[in-house]
């Protein structure tokens, strides 16, 4: 995933419609299979000037 503004209140998620699309829905969040491809997401975002704020962040889901 792609988080916007580290410790931003409340938290952001880039969705993926469009550079500068945010939401604060996690359901509504760009997920990666990879975290090398959240990182060139992000790369991506800071070099358009979106977010310098953007971090990429590695999640572990549990089994359900």
């Amino acid at each position: 995933m792609t988080d916007a503004e580290a410790g931003s209140s409340p938290p952001l998620w880039w969705t993926g419609r469009g550079a500068a699309m945010f939401s604060g829905d996690a359901n509504e969040a760009m997920r990666f299979a990879r975290f090398e491809d959240a990182e060139r997401a992000r790369a991506w975002l800071v070099e358009r000037g979106i977010s310098r704020g953007c971090k990429s962040t590695e999640r572990l889901w549990p089994k359900p």
